[in-house]
């Protein structure tokens, strides 16, 4: 419970900030990023599209804060700006899923600038998935996490 009030506390510091100074009631960043415009690039339009439909789920699940945090990165990049992968340092995680999911991210990184190119809609997807398994390791599902190493596996193998 302290962990998730900690969380949320967080998330709704950092939900203006992330928007460009926007301000969301908690749970309404989707309609703004539902008429926000798609980026043009594959990579990004892809995110952009994967983004929304997690805020959907996670709305539709009922967590507000989750559904914004998506939300706030889908309008990030339809206002152009460079949407960061979280940092697994900044969750209130163990340190066992801290360093895994460290990990994982530095792996993403590396394959991301080629992957991003030759199959936009995979790598993002990746991007989304991984988004999401930080959320998960502060919960207890980690189907987010087992569909992320199956895409940065084939893209590993790829790029060797």
């Amino acid at each position: 419970m302290k962990k998730t009030i900690i969380t949320l506390f967080c998330v709704l510091l950092a939900t203006p900030v992330l928007a460009g100074g926007d301000n969301f009631e908690l749970g309404t960043a989707l309609e703004t990023a539902r008429v926000s415009v798609a980026p043009k690039s594959k990579f990004k339009r892809a995110m952009f599209n994967e983004f929304i439909r997690y805020s959907e789920i996670e709305l539709r699940e009922g967590d507000l804060a989750d559904a914004d945090t998506y939300a706030v990165k889908a309008i990030s990049l339809s206002k152009g700006e460079r949407v960061k992968l979280s940092d697994p340092a900044f969750y209130a995680i163990s340190e066992t899923d801290r360093t895994r999911l460290s990990t994982v991210r530095n792996r993403l990184v590396k394959v991301l600038p080629k992957s991003a190119k030759s199959k936009p809609e995979l790598a993002a997807k990746a991007v989304t998935l991984y988004e999401c398994a930080l959320m998960e390791a502060e919960e207890t599902p980690r189907d987010c996490e087992r569909g992320l190493m199956v895409i940065l596996e084939r893209f590993e193998n790829k790029v060797k």
